[in-house]
């Protein structure tokens, strides 16, 4: 692969992402098009990746939800194929939009809670700032319509998905994948084992919050918050954030 058939591709990523910051879905578009067209005879993993998720997220910004599906599904199975974790979770995460966008709550819940799961797994690094912001904004519609009980249960389930399972599920848009949410009756704690700062993180877990997302909503480090969720989980008798969200859920009624 000669230096110049690499460089012209990455010249038009470029010029393509600079359009979609000023606004230009079309001109972006061509930009990413045309650049994938050059990628068809170069082994270059992740500008084809890049390219095919520009296109996915500029139909999805356009109203274009089957060609939206079609380039993100495309560009999933090309990071799995490459071995790219982050690029799986950045791609899950876009199909978790994508969900959202065709009113399917439930699965754009699980599908961000697996997305966000797979990045905590990877350490802090891959969690840029607003990522829990960005998750908020995300949920937030599917809170309005299923409220919140639903939704922290549907997100615990996502964030207990393997990568695996959530790429199966991801890529299985018309075999619906439904779980029991009603998780039966547990041993519930008393309130008082918690201190007041752990009962707050606890009520921001039943809210379907990752950690990131917990430290910058208390402005404390991802690392202190982690640490609660660790004593919660220790406190309680818990395994899984789940159990704690159900938990949290059963004290409010009570």
């Amino acid at each position: 692969m000669s230096t110049n058939h690499w460089a012209a591709p990455v010249a038009l990523i470029g010029l393509a992402q600079v359009a979609w910051l000023r606004g230009d879905l079309a001109e972006a578009r061509a930009h990413y098009e045309r650049a994938l067209d050059m990628l068809q005879d170069i082994t270059a993993h992740w500008q084809a990746i890049t390219c095919l998720s520009g296109l996915g997220r500029i139909a999805l910004a356009q109203g274009d939800l089957p060609t939206a599906r079609g380039r993100l599904i495309e560009s999933l199975r090309l990071c799995i194929g490459t071995g790219q974790r982050l690029g799986v979770a950045r791609r899950i995460e876009t199909l978790a939009q994508l969900a959202l966008a065709e009113e399917d709550d439930r699965r754009a819940v699980r599908l961000a809670g697996a997305s966000a799961a797979i990045r905590s797994a990877m350490g802090g690094a891959v969690l840029p700032p607003g990522f829990g912001a960005r998750m908020e904004e995300l949920l937030q519609p599917a809170r309005v319509r299923l409220g919140d009980a639903l939704v922290a249960q549907l997100w615990a389930h996502g964030q207990e998905m393997s990568q695996e399972q959530a790429v199966r599920y991801a890529l299985q848009f018309d075999e619906p994948y439904e779980t029991p949410l009603l998780l039966g009756k547990q041993a519930v704690a008393p309130m008082t084992t918690l201190t007041c700062r752990e009962w707050e993180i606890a009520e921001l877990i039943a809210r379907g919050m990752s950690n990131k997302a917990i430290a910058d909503e208390l402005v404390i480090s991802p690392a202190t918050a982690a640490r609660h969720v660790a004593n919660i989980l220790a406190k309680l008798g818990f395994s899984s954030r789940t159990q704690v969200a159900t938990w949290v859920i059963e004290q409010n009624r009570s």
